[in-house]
């Protein structure tokens, strides 16, 4: 079903609800098109493991493999034999001699503090997108691009300098993105209110997961302007009143948000969850809507979904491949979290982490799919029927 999307307009005659001439309900909807890390990258070129504004000392070195599996009873010969690149490429490799590797053969992503600190370089860079968080100019690392000092991105310091998280923009994510635009998952948003879509302070927000895949142009690049049911699963899905000053739509006070992560992989969790955020977006002048939003996540969620979650060899292959060392980074996620202090050891439990989306115009429905949604409001999830499966009024 292919529908323009455009200012839906309602009228409140029958509802008895008098508005001023000038006024008119709204609203306007997008389909996330890229979701990732918000990182400024120090470069022009993609040369991830080179210096930048934002890393002028370089990057993070790739952990030692050739020292750090010389353990125990080792010797040079059997590290050389554990390497071996054909051996690697076999099927069935078992890589838990990676993440084996403390000094009586403990599993260093569990128990990272066995193995030495030996630091790492964090962002030097003092420009960074984000929020001031705690409302205290004086805490933050960075200034934002427009000059608002305080600004909390306490993950990028922690995270840039590793080649894993560097990159030109929407391009930091390309592996998860490839994921969402193939169907692993698919966002969408709702903005509405009863003023001018580009001056209201009164409008509303809704970020939600959608049951349909995303549609690819002959170019490949996701299409505008088609229609995606709202799947209302609680865990996704934030409503929030927003207000909108000459088309940048800003949230009023800080918000929990809930919504999908960008990962694609199993052991990555897929609840995003930031306690005191913060969104701004801004309405472009061709249709689409790009900004960012932000506030404080567990460190250990982000720590634990790169180590594995469990199945360890995961972090094995995001240490080999994705160039990082992971029990040095998690030294510095606990160094750097700055927020959601716990109430009894007063430890912080948060970091402050930005995310950037761009997105484009899209019709979003009801999740039964029979009417437009006009209104940014809270869905209640679905009731399972017997056998488990969510009653629906539609398929594709």
């Amino acid at each position: 079903m292919r529908i323009t999307a455009g200012i839906v307009g309602l009228s409140l005659l029958a509802a008895g609800l008098a508005l001023p001439a000038s006024a008119k309900p709204w609203s306007k909807s997008y389909l996330v098109e890229i979701y990732e890390y918000a990182h400024i990258y120090g470069r022009t070129d993609s040369a991830k493991d080179q210096p930048g504004t934002d890393c002028p000392k370089g990057t993070n070195p790739d952990v030692d493999w050739n020292k750090a599996l010389l353990i125990g009873k080792r010797t040079p010969a059997d590290v050389k034999k554990l390497l071996d690149p054909e051996r690697r490429s076999a099927g069935g490799f078992d890589r838990s001699f990676y993440y084996l590797r403390g000094p009586n053969g403990e599993n260093v992503y569990t128990n990272p503090t066995v193995i030495k600190d030996t630091g790492q370089k964090d962002v030097e860079g003092k420009v960074a997108l984000g929020f001031d968080l705690d409302g205290n100019p004086k805490t933050g690392d960075f200034t934002s691009p427009e000059g608002v000092k305080g600004i909390d991105n306490a993950f990028y310091k922690s995270s840039g300098c590793w080649p894993r998280f560097r990159g030109p923009e929407r391009q930091v994510a390309s592996y998860s993105n490839d994921g969402m635009h193939d169907g692993v998952y698919t966002i969408v948003l709702v903005v509405s209110g009863e003023k001018d879509p580009m001056n209201d302070d009164a409008a509303r927000l809704g970020v939600y997961l959608s049951k349909d895949k995303m549609v690819k142009d002959a170019n490949g690049a996701i299409a505008a302007d088609y229609s995606f049911r709202i799947d209302p699963k609680d865990e996704f899905q934030t409503v929030t009143d927003v207000k909108i000053v000459n088309g940048v739509i800003e949230t009023k006070a800080p918000i929990t948000l809930k919504m999908r992560d960008f990962y694609t992989p199993g052991f990555f969790p897929k609840e995003l969850v930031l306690d005191k955020a913060q969104m701004r977006f801004e309405m472009k002048k061709d249709g689409s809507l790009a900004g960012i939003f932000g506030g404080y996540r567990d460190w250990m969620v982000h720590y634990i979904g790169t180590a594995g979650n469990g199945g360890w060899s995961a972090g094995a292959i995001h240490e080999t491949v994705g160039h990082i060392n992971l029990p040095i980074w998690w030294r510095a996620l606990k160094r750097h979290a700055d927020g959601m202090p716990d109430p009894k050891t007063g430890e912080n439990k948060g970091i402050s982490t930005v995310y950037r989306i761009w997105a484009v115009p899209a019709f979003v429905t009801t999740p039964d799919g029979k009417a437009p949604v006009t209104q940014a409001k809270r869905f209640e999830p679905e009731k399972v029927a017997e056998g488990g499966a969510a009653k629906t009024g539609r398929s594709r």
